[in-house]
């Protein structure tokens, strides 16, 4: 455009050097040899800073060192490429620098803003304002604009966005971008709440979501630099049509006559920003199951599905289902883990629980159909899915739902605290929380917990819990009869599947000892599920039901022997140490025939030892005691008052102490202490006939037998005791006379006796020695009854 003006035909340089103000800014372009370059160009506009503003800007420099401040580069951001002239612009307009090549020897150039309001006397630019206006060098149609500062020093599009407030998400998604010459559309972070977290990870997820990113940002960064005072139509990178205009003369921006911006025209060296608020400015992006998976940090879960062709389950989003997964522990790391089978039950099949809160059955069939360990591909695996308190769901007894549903089409997506596995075996899917470890031993110790492959399946009814409480005896006795024993646990496992939320009421399958059984009578009373087992009447937890690798464990509160075997109270009786018991019964032998028809309380075999029951007269009474009719059998179970024996004199009561064992002890008897302790018991199936050893007999007052005897025989024994002492006393006298009389004359005969002696010696203890002379032993032969010695007679010779 040709300017036309009556001053005197001048150069820019002309203005420059005429004018004192401008001697700084004239010897920095000299000192960069811009001279010879600025009088070759034409219709543009130099905006040239007054000495004052060097010195503003640079105030501990002198005139050399701002000098050395400037370059080439520098410089031609002073040089815009047009001519302008402040009264020919009302409003604000987007201008270039002039063009320079850069290190990729591309032409950039930088935007300038220039706001001109004249009827307010606003005239700037970039921001600054123009205090000599409008002086025109006629001789290059250009003008020269004196501002009062220098420009800012300006930066890329990218580090310009990072220094605005409320764009962290924005900035992070345009991060790495070419934003060479660029218009970026911006939204601050509260526009980010039409993406959710996951959407925004899923976004960020270089291998799976690079396509969306660029989807959006190809609609956020435009090619060209667009602001100011505008009417215009381009294309975004996507190829559709954005229509741009103006509004508050240039200060803000509308897109396709809907979206405002609410800032505008924010510079950079490269490019020119705009920032909106309005969700409208994102293109919507189509998310399925894949990218929501991949956006909840399940890629290694995604990865795996592809891997092994399931990647239909996660892109068709017309499949009704419902997903569980964990989150990955590393995203780098890259391991095919888990088996095709593995991850198809992570899948329910067919139905989509958008609320987990309301389901009212527990059990669901997964995608994972397999005849390895079922028998067959019409009996897919299950999962169990049951409510823990008032806002947790737990998955197979140990799994937590933390988060969810993410819903996708007909699919939602929750969230586990740990990986979902494929059930294990019976042992690591019971582990401790059933109390079943009696019949997991029994289990193990006849190999019964790992079973062949079947067309059908397994279902365990497994005792647990209390079920073995009054059977203490009976497998005391099964446990020395192994065989009876190990029939007595394969009774408990069916070959079929038994669910607590089946539909049929009726089952006919058989033992794995070959044994017909039929289920029947189906029915569910509140949380219960009922049924019969053959003729006996069990009971299950609705959705108690245990899932494992071949089948379901359900867990019972009764123990019970199959119809086949029957133990009787002697075989129990017998299985223990009661010899000196079965002894005593068998004085007794029609005491010994009710043995089998009455619940019988066993004393153990240390205590009978000890009692020496055989001796006592009321041994019959007393063994009476200890035998109960079948009709008390309850009460003893349930340790109630006033329980019947066949003494029917003598009647028992039971106490139970808070968390201690059951005693007996005989009833309305005050002055009886002799309480006894039971230890263990063992039933038959109705618990109607039992025994119960107990720690000692149970006996009269304090543990002692005595004998109740009428009053005429007491009468009699008295009589016969007080004769029997007479009788006594006077053999003791005559036997004491006659051993004083046989005294006196044994001591008459003893002294007539040593007096005759005395003599008798003096004759017979003479000896001739060989000289002729006598020796005689008078001395020690005289009488002990003598007073005097002894005379020594000697013969003298002739």
């Amino acid at each position: 455009m040709k300017v036309q003006n009556d001053q005197i035909t001048t150069t820019v340089i002309d203005i420059l050097s005429s004018t004192v103000e401008f001697s700084i800014f004239l010897r920095i372009l000299q000192r960069n040899q811009m001279i010879p370059h600025l009088n070759q160009l034409g219709n543009i506009t130099l905006v040239a800073p007054i000495n004052s503003a060097f010195t503003y800007a640079y105030p501990n420099h002198n005139e050399e060192q701002i000098l050395q401040e400037f370059d080439f580069q520098d410089l031609s951001r002073y040089i815009i490429d047009q001519p302008i002239n402040s009264k020919s612009i009302d409003g604000v307009i987007i201008s270039h620098s002039k063009a320079l090549r850069d290190d990729h020897e591309r032409t950039i150039s930088s935007p300038v803003l220039i706001r001109s309001f004249p009827e307010d006397g606003i005239f700037e630019i970039n921001n600054l304002n123009v205090i000599e206006t409008d002086l025109f060098a006629d001789t290059q149609n250009s003008y020269v604009q004196g501002i009062s500062k220098t420009f800012n020093n300006i930066v890329p599009l990218q580090e310009t966005l990072d220094k605005i407030p409320d764009l962290s998400i924005f900035n992070k998604i345009i991060e790495g971008q070419d934003l060479q010459n660029k218009t970026v559309l911006a939204f601050n972070d509260s526009v980010m709440s039409l993406f959710t977290d996951y959407q925004l990870n899923y976004l960020f997820n270089k291998k799976y979501g690079g396509d969306d990113l660029k989807y959006i940002l190809d609609s956020l960064i435009l090619n060209g630099v667009f602001g100011g005072i505008l009417n215009v139509t381009t294309y975004d990178n996507n190829g559709f049509k954005i229509l741009f205009e103006s509004e508050s003369s240039g200060e803000s921006l509308t897109m396709n006559s809907t979206i405002k911006s609410t800032s505008s025209n924010i510079l950079s060296s490269n490019g020119i920003i705009h920032i909106f608020e309005d969700q409208e400015i994102i293109q919507e992006i189509q998310l399925n199951v894949l990218k929501t998976l991949v956006g909840l940090d399940c890629t290694s879960f995604v990865d795996e599905l592809i891997f092994q062709d399931l990647s239909h389950l996660i892109t068709d989003d017309s499949i009704e289902q419902t997903i569980f997964h964990t989150r990955d522990n590393n995203q780098n790391e890259r391991i095919y883990t888990q088996s095709k089978g593995s991850n198809l039950y992570h899948f329910i099949k067919d139905l989509n629980l958008d609320n987990l809160y309301d389901i009212n059955t527990t059990l669901f069939t997964t995608d994972f159909c397999s005849s390895k360990k079922l028998g067959s591909r019409d009996h897919c695996q299950r999962l169990k899915i049951e409510k823990f308190g008032n806002d947790s769901i737990i998955l197979n007894n140990n799994i937590l739902v933390e988060s969810g549903p993410y819903i996708v089409g007909n699919t939602s997506i929750y969230l586990t605290d740990e990986e979902l596995s494929t059930p294990g075996d019976l042992f690591n899917s019971i582990g401790q929380f059933f109390h079943c470890a009696t019949s997991l031993k029994y289990l193990h110790e006849f190999e019964l917990n790992k079973l062949p492959k079947n067309k059908n399946g397994y279902t365990y009814l497994l005792p647990c819990f209390n079920s073995y409480d009054n059977f203490g005896l009976t497998l005391n006795y099964l446990e020395q009869n192994p065989l009876l024993l190990e029939k007595v646990m394969k009774n408990f496992i069916l070959e079929g599947l038994l669910y607590t939320d089946s539909n049929s009421d009726y089952f006919n399958w058989k033992n794995l000892n070959k044994d017909i059984v039929q289920l029947s009578n189906i029915n569910f009373v509140d949380d219960k599920f009922n049924f019969n087992f053959n003729n006996l009447k069990l009971s299950l937890q609705k959705g108690g039901d245990i899932i494992f690798n071949q089948g379901v464990a359900q867990p019972l509160n009764h123990f019970f022997l199959p119809d086949s075997i029957e133990i009787l109270n002697e075989d129990i009786i017998k299985s223990v140490e009661s010899k000196l018991f079965m002894r005593y019964l068998s004085f007794f032998p029609y005491l010994k025939t009710l043995l089998n028809n009455h619940t019988v309380l066993l004393p153990s075999a240390t205590s009978l030892s000890k009692s020496n029951f055989e001796y006592n007269s009321t041994l019959e009474q007393l063994l009476t005691i200890h035998l109960i009719p079948k009709e008390s059998t309850s009460k003893l179970l349930n340790c109630a008052d006033d329980i019947t024996t066949l003494n029917n004199k003598i009647n028992l009561t039971c106490t139970r102490p808070a968390n201690h064992d059951a005693f007996l002890s005989i009833k309305d008897d005050k002055n009886n202490s002799n309480f006894v302790r039971i230890l263990t018991k063992g039933c038959n199936n109705d618990q109607d006939l039992c025994v119960f050893e107990i720690d000692q007999p149970i006996t009269f007052e304090d543990n002692h037998f005595h004998i109740s005897l009428p009053g005429i025989a007491f009468a009699v024994g008295i009589l016969l005791g007080s004769l029997s002492m007479v009788l006594v006393l006077i053999c003791l006298m005559l036997v004491f006379l006659r051993k004083r009389k046989d005294s006196v004359r044994r001591e008459s005969d003893e002294q007539f006796e040593n007096e005759r002696s005395s003599l008798i010696s003096n004759s017979s203890n003479y000896n001739i020695n060989s000289n002729g002379n006598i020796n005689s032993d008078f001395d020690s032969g005289y009488s002990t009854m003598a007073v005097i010695d002894p005379i020594n007679v000697k013969k003298t010779n002739k």
